[in-house]
C-alpha cells in the first residue's frame, strides 16, 4: 500500500470511531475525542460534560467501548481516558448539541439560540455565531445566523482559535442543521496592538534608581559643601547664627521686633520734635535781642 493511502486510511478510521462514540455517548455530552497513537497502543481521549456516563457502573461501559473499537475496528490495545469539561458553556459541540436537542423537544428556534448565545457570553465567550438553517417556521427552509461579541471568520486566528460545533435535530417538518463558532476567551489576536510606554516608563525608571545613587551622593556633596561655606562666611563676618523656631516663638519675635519699631519710632519723633522746640526758642531769643541793643 502507498504511504498517501495508507494515511487517508487511517484518516477513515480515526473519523469512524468519532462518530461511533460520539453516537453511543449521546448522553454524556461528548465536547470531543482525541485520537494518538503510542507505542504501547492507541490512546483515546474523551471529553464529555457528564463523565459518569462514560465509565458507567464498575467501569462496565467503558470495557464495552473498548472490545467494540477492538472488534470492529482493529484497533490495537485501545485505552480509553475520559476528562471532564471545565466549562461546557465554551465547547463548541456541546452548545450545538444542546441547542439540537431543544429543537426536537419542540422550543422556537429563536429562543433556544438566544439562550444558548446568553450562556456562552455569560461564560466569558470573545464572540460567538449559531447558525440554524432548515424548516423552521414553513415548508420552506431558511438560514438564520445569531451573532454576539467579536469573532475571526478567515486567515489564520479563524483556523487557529475559533472552535466549531456541528449537530442535527430531527423534528416532524425535517432535519434542522445547528451550527455554533466560538472564540474562548484568553486569546491574543494578531490586529490587537499592545502600546509599552508603560512597561518602557517603568523601566526607565529603574534604570534611573539604579544610576540614581551616586548622583544623589553628588548632590548631597554639593549641598554640604555650599552650607559648610555659608557658615564660614557668617562666622567670619561676625553673623548671628540662624536657627529654626517653632511657629508660636516666631509670632513672639514678630510682636516684639514690631513693638521695638514702634517705640523706635516714638523715641526719634520725640527727639525731633526737643531739637525743633530748641531751635525755636533760640532764633526767638537772637530776635528779641537785637532790638535792645
Amino acid at each position: 500500500m502507498a504511504v498517501e493511502r495508507k494515511f487517508i486510511a487511517e484518516n477513515i478510521k480515526k473519523m469512524q470511531v468519532k462518530e461511533f462514540l460520539e453516537k453511543e455517548l449521546g448522553r454524556a455530552g461528548v465536547g470531543g475525542i482525541d485520537i494518538q497513537r503510542t507505542p504501547l497502543g492507541t490512546r483515546v481521549v474523551v471529553y464529555a460534560q457528564r463523565p459518569g456516563l462514560v465509565i458507567g457502573r464498575k467501569g462496565a461501559s467503558i470495557k464495552k467501548l473498548t472490545t467494540d473499537l477492538k472488534t470492529k475496528y482493529g484497533i490495537d490495545n485501545p485505552q480509553i481516558e475520559v476528562n471532564e469539561l471545565e466549562v461546557p458553556e465554551l465547547n463548541a459541540q456541546v452548545m450545538a448539541e444542546s441547542i439540537a436537542s431543544s429543537l426536537e423537544r419542540g422550543i422556537h428556534f429563536r429562543r433556544g439560540a438566544y439562550s444558548a448565545l446568553r450562556k456562552i457570553m455569560e461564560a466569558g465567550a470573545r464572540g460567538v455565531e449559531i447558525e440554524i438553517s432548515g424548516k423552521l417556521t414553513g415548508e420552506r427552509a431558511k438560514c438564520v445566523k445569531f451573532l454576539s461579541g467579536y469573532l475571526k471568520h478567515c486567515g489564520e486566528p479563524a483556523i487557529l482559535y475559533v472552535q466549531h460545533g456541528l449537530a442535527e435535530a430531527a423534528p416532524k417538518p425535517g432535519i434542522i442543521g445547528v451550527k455554533v463558532k466560538i472564540m474562548p476567551p484568553g486569546i491574543r489576536l494578531p490586529d490587537e496592538v499592545l502600546f509599552r510606554e508603560e512597561k518602557v516608563a517603568v523601566e526607565a525608571q529603574a534604570e534611573e534608581g539604579i544610576e540614581a545613587k551616586p548622583k544623589v551622593k553628588e548632590k548631597i556633596e554639593e549641598l554640604v559643601e555650599g552650607i559648610e561655606d555659608v557658615v564660614a562666611t557668617t562666622v567670619e563676618e561676625g553673623a548671628p547664627v540662624v536657627k529654626k523656631l517653632k511657629p508660636e516663638k516666631v509670632k513672639k519675635l514678630a510682636k516684639k521686633k514690631a513693638k521695638e519699631a514702634v517705640e523706635a519710632e516714638k523715641k526719634e519723633g520725640e527727639e525731633g520734635a526737643g531739637v525743633a522746640k530748641e531751635e525755636a526758642k533760640g532764633e526767638a531769643g537772637e530776635a528779641g535781642g537785637n532790638p535792645a541793643k
